[in-house]
């Protein structure tokens, strides 16, 4: 039986057995499915497809599962595909012996291409057959041969046109998810993801444009409040230049710096954790969730900066107040939860060796 998570339980014939990462998640027989449901099984078989390619070509077997604007818009405008044509059983004579062996050989690759393109069709289509209940494409089928002649085109197709039609609440929705919260504790990948994703869900008629995303992409990176620098160089740029393709190239850029700089501070605070403070205690004081007592002195805790002495007539630094903010800086930063932020190590040596003196 097929695999349902993965078309790995496949066998072609002839052949060994196909191993794939394409995922293919069952459809809930218990409801009708929606668009975003077909369209998950279709990066499925495309995935898929991709993945039985025989002839070296980035396209593959994908003309089997798209066609039209879908097919030129994953290929980048590539010719359509052609199904391959069985040559026949009988090889071409040939004017002499050379152009005999020519025809023999040039046979046998059109022979082997038609073979692997009839292995890589019923691959793609038992992985679709095998997730989809029959209840949502019986109508395609035959009463002798079942669903033999259709293809998979036809499948996806059918699926589009009975259960793709996408009403305002499935586009409320979608903006929604565009729309979900992303932190930086999570990659950034996934918030690029989360776009894709929410702009090919909608038909044409209903599409996203780049700047409707990169609308809905800035105000979530700013809801952060961890890159206000990078998209205030952003926003300086020219126009022309605001676009969805150069903030993703800056925020990848960015996003790499802050991991390295989260990574060196959690490392850093190992170091910390292993320093003995027993002899000179912190706690919190009721004044501020910023702010502990160590000695007779107060101090606050920022982010970007870590510990401050409390001053009479001079406003309390910490990570709310913090008006010299590094990148990444996380506003509820406080000394007991300082997440991630500037490690008080050094701090706490130069407080004891100033109580020590005092």
């Amino acid at each position: 039986m097929f695999n349902a998570l993965t078309a790995s339980g496949l066998r072609a014939p002839q052949t060994s057995a196909v191993t794939t990462t394409a995922l293919f998640a069952p459809l809930d027989p218990s409801r009708q499915p929606n668009r975003k449901d077909i369209l998950q099984l279709r990066r499925s078989a495309i995935a898929l497809a991709k993945e039985l390619s025989t002839d070296g070509t980035a396209e593959g077997y994908i003309g089997l599962v798209v066609h039209g604007p879908t097919y030129d818009r994953i290929t980048g405008n590539a010719q359509p595909y052609q199904l391959p044509v069985h040559p026949g059983p009988t090889v071409p004579a040939g004017a002499n012996q050379l152009s005999a062996y020519h025809n023999e050989e040039n046979h046998k690759r059109q022979l082997k291409r038609f073979e692997d393109y009839k292995t890589a069709s019923k691959t793609i289509k038992d992985a679709v057959l095998s997730t989809v209940p029959e209840a949502f494409i019986a109508t395609l089928s035959d009463p002798d041969v079942g669903f033999g002649n259709v293809t998979i085109l036809q499948i996806f197709d059918h699926l589009m046109a009975t259960y793709g039609t996408v009403t305002r609440e499935d586009l409320d929705q979608n903006e929604e998810e565009l729309k979900a919260p992303w932190t930086p504790a999570t990659p950034i990948e996934d918030l690029w993801l989360q776009a894709a994703k929410a702009q090919l869900f909608p038909p044409a008629s209903d599409a996203l444009s780049d700047n409707y995303i990169l609308r809905a992409l800035v105000q979530n990176v700013r809801n952060t409040k961890s890159f206000d620098s990078t998209l205030k160089r952003f926003d300086e740029l020219p126009t022309v230049d605001q676009t969805l393709a150069r903030f993703k190239l800056e925020m990848n850029k960015t996003y790499r710096t802050w991991v390295r700089a989260n990574q060196n501070s959690t490392a850093a605070e190992a170091g910390y954790s292993s320093v003995n403070l027993a002899q000179t205690p912190a706690t919190p004081t009721p004044a501020s969730k910023y702010s502990c007592k160590w000695g007779t002195k107060t101090y606050t805790y920022c982010w970007s900066h870590g510990l401050s002495e409390v001053k009479d007539n001079i406003p309390e630094h910490n990570s709310s107040t913090c008006n010299n903010r590094h990148e990444g800086h996380q506003e509820a930063a406080t000394f007991d939860n300082r997440m991630t932020g500037c490690n008080p190590m050094l701090a706490t040596r130069r407080i004891r060796r100033d109580n020590n003196r005092s």
